[in-house]
């Protein structure tokens, strides 16, 4: 079926029923290729389609959303002020959105030192504290605790709850492998 520009105003049916409208029915729908849609940016103020529903808008139509590769988004840092979501609605936020939050790979969050003042997150809620939060400490690999010298006046946690303890704390007491006492 192919049906003349005077019919319907430019439409154009052809290859059993794949549609072809002329920019003058819908203003610049085209659909190609079994149902693939790509609309002319004058549609929807920028509206793109492609690759089988594939959806790209222009930075026009809600100030700097684009989507790309099967509904992965991407808005462009003046939508909500520096949001940023790349690979299957992985969060990545710009410092100035909450003052220096960073999420990667799958909602790992990574805090700026300025937000919560020294706080750092890595590799799925592993937090590490800089030493100016609670003055020293630090906690890495899955809530290890490391408490640095001027927290306690010497206490120290290493490998998952292994106490060491400074001469200083309470004048040589030594705790190691697994709650194993040595007194000095």
């Amino acid at each position: 079926m192919i049906r003349d520009s005077h019919l319907l105003e430019g439409w154009t049916a052809e290859n059993d029923p794949t549609i072809i409208r002329e920019s003058h029915v819908l203003e610049s729908w085209s659909v190609e290729n079994d149902q693939t849609m790509i609309r002319n940016s004058h549609v929807s103020e920028g509206w793109t389609a492609e690759n089988d529903q594939t959806i790209f808008r222009d930075s026009h139509l809600s100030e700097g959303w684009t989507a790309e590769n099967d509904q992965t988004m991407i808005r462009d840092s003046h939508v909500s002020e520096g949001w940023t979501a790349e690979n299957d609605q992985t969060m990545i936020r710009d410092s100035h959105l909450l003052e220096g939050w960073t999420a990667e790979n799958g909602q790992t969050i990574i805090r700026e030192s300025h937000v919560l003042e020294g706080w750092t997150v890595k590799n799925d809620q592993t937090m590490i504290r800089d030493s100016h939060l609670l003055e020293g400490w630090t906690a890495e690999n899955d809530q290890t605790i490391i408490r640095d010298s001027h927290v306690w006046e010497g206490w120290t946690v290493e490998n998952d709850q292994t106490i060491i303890r400074d001469s200083h704390v309470s004048e040589g007491w030594t705790v190691e492998n697994d709650q194993t006492i040595f007194r000095d």
